[in-house]
């Protein structure tokens, strides 16, 4: 799909963070498919071969949709923007009108996995952000993602293994 060699080495480096998260999920409280945490975090930013910009998501589920592969990883793609993106939010980006908010175990996982890896290096959720705040400004739509991405992060963890 002719996709920067950046983007690769993230989508690899994501998906090794993604299937981390899923080891450590307790799988008495919730079944987790780490086929598709695999295949969605190394194809979530598969939109980035024709954008680069909020919309390579939604890019990205259309594209997975033409291969005719599974709904679910389209998912994945379009919710892993940000901290996924509510249908108000998406329509004032110029997205189509849907929730892009990740809503099973297994887009969460793709979604936080990716706000811990700044290109191919790890990072925590507070650095992945003031990368842009930088950028954009403490905007009201980066307040909210932030807020998303925590919530995810604490819910992640209350399903974590019990030593």
């Amino acid at each position: 799909m002719n996709l920067n060699e950046n983007i690769i080495r993230h989508s690899e480096a994501v998906c090794n963070t993604a299937l981390e998260i899923a080891g450590f999920i307790d799988k008495e409280a919730v079944a987790v498919n780490l086929s598709l945490v695999e295949a969605g975090s190394l194809l979530h930013d598969i939109g980035r071969c024709k954008v680069n910009s909020l919309a390579h998501g939604f890019i990205g589920g259309q594209i997975i949709l033409s291969k005719c592969w599974a709904v679910e990883l389209k998912r994945i793609a379009e919710t892993h923007i940000l901290g996924g993106l509510t249908e108000q939010e998406a329509v004032k980006l110029g997205l189509p009108p849907a929730d892009y908010t990740p809503k099973t175990i297994e887009e969460k996982i793709c979604c936080y996995a990716d706000k811990l890896n700044l290109e191919a290096k790890r990072v925590s959720v507070d650095e992945r952000f003031q990368v842009w705040v930088s950028k954009y400004g403490e905007t009201p739509l980066i307040k909210e993602a932030y807020r998303r991405v925590k919530t995810i992060e604490n819910e992640l963890t209350k399903l974590s293994k019990k030593d």
